[in-house]
């Protein structure tokens, strides 16, 4: 008998927390609702405060649906398409930055739109706040943008900002054997003393300077690269410097994967 009011009195349990589970993912779902008329409102009006904080609502919402994966990805849906044929830099802005918030693979497919620099010399608020949240949101797609960034602007402050969001990428295992190469490649390229493209001649040193370019470039860089590249493969390099890390690079040439410590 006592085995028997248990097994009751478990069956009432569960069936007590899948009513609670059901009426807790309908009312996250009318949240939901309430939200998407809040924001087609609020942009027919272009009320741009309104709708930074609809964009603040909804990453609440979306930390809220946890274990929901329909639902997340309706919210991520929603705050992507909020700037959607408004011209509006600002919101853009606060798009990418509550896409960064959710911290949601999901959203990597509204950042990587914002991941372009159509002119390598300048870097627009828009851009700069993309490549920051490409960080927050690891993924394979961002990959190739932010690599990009990081070896062809000649931005400084973008190209810094790329490096350091790579530096997050540790866990995307499929891609950060390549993050880790083309990082040491591209900023040991603009090392001083490696001849460049640039008609800069100094006197006693035409064949090898590297032009007035590209020693900015690597003030930028070199500083960052080694702490940037400890995160990424999680070596304690201490103070290492860029000289070790290109010495360590040309020790594990043939196994790059032997430099993440994971791997060991």
């Amino acid at each position: 008998m006592v085995g028997w009011g248990l097994a009751m009195a478990l069956l009432v349990f569960g069936v007590a927390v899948q009513g609670n589970a059901a009426a807790d993912t309908q009312s996250l779902v009318q949240d939901f609702e309430a939200l998407t008329e809040d924001v087609k409102t609020h942009r027919a009006a272009k009320d741009i405060a309104a709708l930074t904080r609809d964009l603040q609502t909804a990453v609440k919402l979306h930390a809220a649906a946890e274990g929901k994966a329909t639902l997340r990805k309706k919210v991520i849906t929603l705050i992507g398409n909020v700037p959607k044929r408004m011209n509006d830099n600002t919101l853009r802005c606060e798009v990418l930055k509550a896409l960064g918030a959710t911290g949601d693979p999901l959203a990597a497919r509204f950042v990587r739109f914002y991941l372009r620099q159509a002119n390598r010399k300048k870097a627009s608020k828009v851009l700069l706040t993309a490549i920051g949240t490409a960080g927050q949101i690891p993924t394979g797609s961002l990959v190739s943008p932010l690599l990009k960034i990081l070896d062809k602007s000649k931005h400084m402050g973008a190209a810094a900002q790329a490096l350091e969001s790579l530096g997050n990428y540790r866990g995307v295992k499929s891609h950060r054997v390549r993050i880790l190469k083309e990082i040491v490649i591209s900023i040991r390229r603009s090392r001083p003393g490696v001849k460049g493209d640039m008609k800069d001649p100094v006197e006693g040193d035409q064949r090898r300077h590297s032009g007035e370019a590209m020693r900015d470039r690597w003030s930028a860089l070199a500083t960052r690269m080694p702490r940037v590249l400890g995160k990424l493969t999680g070596v304690d390099s201490g103070d290492g410097s860029c000289d070790d890390w290109f010495t360590m690079y040309d020790d594990h040439k043939r196994n790059l994967r032997g430099l993440f410590v994971d791997d060991e």
